[in-house]
């Protein structure tokens, strides 16, 4: 009689050493039981779908090979991780919610997340940082990269790869690949010499050898020798890769949902004794079957939706959806406009796009800093790029921002999608501090609309701009309201409310129709700043003459355009009263959007009550 077995209770689970035990059926039934738990929990709250039913086999092997209270795994980017966190006794019932647990590996949540993913391509070089400090001291664990094939488009993976710390300091790196193809090496005497070179016997024997011969000149000698002609005999055999050109042990390509082919190549990897790739193919969205014939990539990462239902992707009441609609009117009439996009086009609903114009739309996946000098060589050439990018992600752009572009004062316009609070992507996914790096850039002009009606303007005025021009949105839905006004200029501001009060609130974007609305029967005046760079002399005149100024800011940190207001006020020697409210200069957890507000009392029922105070 075959033994039952064992059922594994996911809620009682409070370490992952109880995965030694279970053989390859109950394996099985557990990774059954956590995509339910995954998919559960993600229509419930949202977060990363189909990234994480792809790899529940290969993290529960990871698991069960090694431990990670010693050793150490760092997932990149982090979105791949909600089988990591079941597995080290976190449930996911308040996944992404206040207090709840993260969508992304967490130091302070568990002492088995060593790292902090929430951007592409860092962990390799931040494993070899701590491979250093673990040679040094003479310790002995694994170190692990838990790394998506997305991130090896980034170019600070290949900085990594190409230091001679991880010739010297063993890294394993598991590669997921769900989609690209990567040379594998050539028949069975191949996969032969791949089990010798990944055994424990043959890496022992390997290191006595080399040490017996380094103890003298003619040792040394012959050690080369014999050394360069097992590499010649190898190459005989091995199709060279990217991986074995940088000198790594690899293995693969390997399935990676068999259990039993995982556990033994992840073994064979603890084996080496030099940095070693292993290369598992899964099937992104296993398990629930729309992610999994989701060519597209909309259930990557999702809001919460009901399982039964299909996912209505399209928000035609979003910024993004919007500024894509008035871009594509540009597209049409201009051969010249290019969109290029750092792998964000379903984001900020640009897929249709890349349809239509497939010559003038480009998508250069996880390579933000490249899409941008990209976009300076084609303005350099004469095309008039436009940039969408995430500002979270702009942040790895900085240097290309200031060198490549500013510097000369480039004809290129990039449109800042997540502007602001985003909500429960949590500090990784703050875009909240752009702002602030812009305005210190010389030759930038950056913009903010606060309505439907403004985007179609700065659309239409950017195409005119023949300089740099930053256009901000939040994720938020847009207002539609009838201005006053049919154009746009620099440095344009508008009085959206004139009483002739003593009192003047200042603030642009989207906010400022819910300030209206709480202001509506309250004597102060309410001006718009659409730009917040430059801030117009003209401006800066008109506040002079009020008793306070309130300077409003929800859409970035204190020290970006209330601390530039600010400065230009006092050196014409404002003698009034300033209060400023804008963002900390801090990180701040995952939350709703409406949540950080109240964080940060920035709400606009505080706002007012403030306000009242000084009456």
């Amino acid at each position: 009689m075959s033994k039952k077995s064992k059922v594994i209770d996911l809620n009682l689970i409070k370490d992952p050493l109880f995965l030694k035990e279970l053989n390859y059926k109950e394996l099985e039934n557990l990774a059954s039981n956590i995509r339910k738990e995954i998919i559960s929990s993600v229509s419930k709250n949202g977060g990363h779908l189909s990234s994480n039913l792809g790899t529940v086999e290969s993290i529960i092997a990871l698991h069960k090979v090694f431990n990670f209270s010693k050793d150490k795994i760092l997932f990149d980017v982090g979105h791949q991780s909600y089988t990591h966190k079941i597995l080290t006794g976190r449930n996911l019932t308040n996944l992404r919610k206040k207090d709840g647990i993260s969508g992304f590996p967490k130091i302070s949540e568990s002492i088995y997340d060593c790292f902090e993913g929430g951007h592409s391509s860092n962990s390799l070089s931040t494993a070899l940082g701590m491979a250093i400090k673990r040679d040094l001291n003479h310790e002995n664990y694994d170190i692990i990269c838990y790394i998506g094939d997305s991130s090896f488009a980034n170019g600070l993976i290949f900085e990594a790869l190409n230091d001679e710390i991880i010739r010297n300091h063993k890294i394993i790196i598991i590669l997921n690949d769900n989609d690209m193809s990567i040379s594998k090496s050539v028949g069975n005497i191949s996969k032969t010499l791949q089990k010798i070179s990944t055994s424990r016997f043959y890496n022992k024997l390997k290191e006595s050898y080399k040490k017996s011969f380094n103890k003298n000149k003619l040792g040394k000698f012959l050690y080369r020798k014999t050394y360069n002609f097992k590499n010649f005999i190898k190459n005989i055999f091995f199709r060279k890769n990217i991986f074995t050109i940088f000198d790594l042990n690899y293995i693969g390509p390997i399935d990676g949902h068999n259990f039993k082919t995982l556990i033994k190549n992840f073994e064979r990897a603890k084996n080496t004794t030099k940095s070693v790739v292993v290369h598992i193919k899964t099937i992104k969205g296993l398990g629930f079957e729309k992610a999994q014939n989701d060519s597209e990539g909309y259930y990557h990462g999702v809001a919460p939706f009901k399982i039964n239902k299909d996912i209505n992707y399209e928000n035609k009441n979003s910024y993004s959806f919007l500024y894509s609609y008035y871009v594509k009117n540009l597209l049409k009439k201009d051969k010249n406009v290019i969109v290029v996009s750092p792998a964000t086009l379903i984001g900020s609903d640009l897929l249709q796009l890349k349809k239509e114009f497939p010559n003038q739309v480009y998508d250069v996946g996880i390579a933000e800093e490249h899409s941008l000098s990209l976009s300076a060589g084609m303005a350099l050439s004469g095309l008039k790029p436009y940039v969408f990018i995430y500002s979270t992600f702009l942040q790895r752009g900085f240097d290309q921002v200031i060198h490549d572009i500013a510097r000369l004062n480039l004809n290129v316009k990039i449109l800042v999608d997540r502007s602001g609070f985003v909500g429960q992507d949590g500090s990784t996914h703050l875009g909240i501090f752009d702002e602030a790096f812009l305005l210190e850039v010389p030759n930038t002009v950056v913009c903010m609309a606060s309505s439907k009606e403004q985007c179609e303007l700065l659309v239409d005025f950017s195409y005119n701009f023949s300089g740099f021009l930053v256009i901000r949105f939040p994720k938020t839905n847009f207002h539609s309201v009838k201005l006053a006004y049919n154009s746009i200029k620099v440095g344009q501001y508008e009085y959206v409310k004139k009483c002739n009060s003593n009192k003047v609130l200042i603030t642009f974007g989207p906010i400022l129709y819910t300030i209206l609305k709480f202001t509506k029967d309250y004597n102060i005046d309410i001006i718009e700043s659409i730009f917040q760079n430059p801030i117009s002399d003209e401006l800066v005149n008109d506040l002079m003459h009020y008793k306070i100024i309130y300077i409003y800011n929800v859409y970035g940190v204190e020290n970006g355009f209330n601390n530039l207001l600010i400065s230009k006020l006092s050196k014409l020697n404002y003698k009034g009263s300033i209060k400023s409210y804008a963002i900390k200069n801090r990180f701040i957890t995952h939350r709703t959007i409406e949540e950080c507000l109240e964080t940060e009392n920035l709400n606009p029922e505080f706002i007012i009550n403030e306000i009242k105070k000084d009456d």
